[in-house]
Parts: C-alpha cells; structure tokens; sequence
C-alpha cells in the first residue's frame, strides 16, 4: 500500500490595495473590505490573515452562498491562516439585504470560529458583518 506525499500551495489570485493609513478601527475595516467586495448578490465570507504586526497579509474567500446565508465550515476559514502562518484573522462577511444585523447562525459562528482561533493560536481579531452604508463589529459590541 502507497500513500500520497503532498503539499499544500497558495496561489495569489489577484491583489488588494490596502495603501499606507493603518486599519485600527472596525469602522475602517468595514471600509476598506466593503471596497474590496463591492457590492455582491450573494454572502460571501472572507478571511483576513494578519501578520505579526496586525496588518493585512492575505485574503482569502473562504465560502459564496446564496442571497440569505453562506454555509461554511470552521476548517474553510482557518485553512489559509494556517498554510499561510497568520498572527491572527478578521472574518468579513456581507448581508445583500443591505441589513447587517447578525442572525443566530452568525453569532453561533463567530462563537465557534473564537473557540477555534484559542485552539489553534491564530486568534480570531473580529467578525464584521458589512451592509449597504452600515457594519456590526462583534469586536465592537462586546462579542468577541
């Protein structure tokens, strides 16, 4: 019996101007990430690996859903982190309602996804959820 012996890559699909002012706010975050997602039909969850500094280091689409959820997994959104040895991740993710409220599935996500990042030391900064003109900060609001 064989097994395979592999390795894992991370392919740079495009890049994202992240210019010179530092994101130190979940407001400025919201901003900067609305600009790089624009405006989709369908939830999109991405992950923002930071190096040691805090500053961003890769993007990652970890998941596209439909118009009301994005299902994704725990493993899906910490993959990149991992390969690529981030300090710590920002989760984004849009409503295309426009309404960015959390749903329960979002607050048990973000739950679950801080639990992983204490297990796996890649702590999770903050979970925005971005509408049209509005964000909500988990950071922000004590939940996280």
């Amino acid at each position: 019996m064989k097994v395979p012996i592999v390795h894992l890559q991370v392919v740079r699909d495009r890049q994202a101007d992240y210019g010179s002012e530092s994101i130190d706010s979940p407001q400025k975050a919201a901003e900067w990430m609305r600009g790089i997602i624009g405006n989709p039909s369908r939830e999109q969850i991405i992950v923002c690996c930071m190096d040691g500094r805090m500053k961003p280091a890769h993007i990652d689409i970890a998941g596209t859903g439909g118009s009301t959820e994005c299902p994704c997994f725990v493993a899906e959104i910490f993959r990149t982190a991992l390969v690529t040895n981030a300090a710590a991740v920002m989760i984004f993710h849009n409503h295309p309602s426009g309404i960015a409220s959390p749903s329960r599935e979002d607050a048990a996500l973000t739950e679950r996804l801080r639990k992983a990042g204490e297990l796996l030391q890649v702590p999770v900064k903050d979970h925005i959820i971005i509408g049209d003109g509005e964000y909500y900060s988990f950071y922000e609001q004590g939940k996280l």
